[in-house]
Formats: C-alpha cells, sequence, structure tokens
C-alpha cells in the first residue's frame, strides 16, 4: 500500500515541476487536405434463385414487370372503373375524459372536421378510428390512412 501512496506523490510532485506550455500560442497546420469524394455508383442485377431460400425460378419478377403490378393492384378485380377518393387527410386523435368516444381530425375536400366513427362525411363513413390511422368506406370500397 505504501508503495502505491509512494507513485501516485511521485507522480504528482514530477507534474507540479514541470513546465507548462501555453496551448492557446501553439498554431496547428494541417498536415492532409481532403478530396472531394467520387460519386459511387452500382447497378443492380437481376437474380435467378433466391438468395434466402435457394429456391430456383420461384420468384419471376424483373424490373419491368414490379412498374405493371404496382398500377394493377389498386384497380377493382371486377373491370370496373376506379373509384375516385377525395382528398383525405388525417391529422390524428382527440380523447374527452367525460367522452369515451374518440373524435378525429379529418380534412376532406379542404374543410377541417372533427368526426366520430360511424359518421358519414361527403359519401365517407368513418369506419374505425385509431391512434395512427383511420378506416373509411367510399361507394363500397375501404381504404386506411395513416396520420400526417
Amino acid at each position: 500500500m505504501a508503495v502505491i501512496w509512494g507513485l501516485v506523490g511521485r507522480r504528482l510532485f514530477l507534474n507540479a515541476n514541470a513546465t507548462t506550455t501555453n496551448a492557446s500560442n501553439t498554431i496547428i497546420q494541417p498536415t492532409t487536405t481532403y478530396k472531394a469524394l467520387a460519386k459511387d455508383t452500382f447497378q443492380l442485377e437481376y437474380l435467378e434463385r433466391d438468395p434466402f431460400l435457394g429456391n430456383v425460378g420461384k420468384y419471376n419478377i424483373s424490373p419491368s414487370n414490379t412498374a405493371n403490378k404496382k398500377s394493377v393492384k389498386g384497380a377493382n378485380k371486377k373491370g370496373s372503373v376506379a373509384i375516385k377518393w377525395p382528398a383525405v387527410s388525417y391529422f390524428g386523435l382527440v380523447k374527452k375524459a367525460s367522452n369515451k368516444q374518440p373524435l378525429a381530425l379529418l380534412k376532406v375536400n379542404n374543410k377541417t372536421q372533427y368526426v366520430k366513427a360511424k359518421d358519414v362525411i361527403e359519401e365517407i363513413k368513418i369506419l374505425k378510428i385509431t391512434r395512427d390511422s383511420i378506416a373509411l368506406q367510399f361507394q363500397n370500397e375501404k381504404k386506411y390512412i395513416k396520420k400526417q
């Protein structure tokens, strides 16, 4: 124990007697210059097999097919014309302590309104209100809108 305290004391004594240099007078010059990095480019390749499962030929999706599937996904199955929804935005949920039924702040065609479940606004029926989304029905088509 005495040895440890002796080493600590020696270090304190040597540091107290050392000459201090003023760091504010010392100017450090940068030794390296940085060059602008070239932009990294890459191209995705089409894979014939699933890299995780190893199935060959099961997944036949190419980049040109994915764009077509996205546009077809929103269309109705029976070949009818796609329904044009009014502009709807969901801004959040309001709950009162006295009333257990939540109110939602909804903007339909640039009109902001408070609505509750089962209300009908401009032919849009409110099905369900949650904290992060709202379920709506318009002309027998259901749609979920997330909070903005």
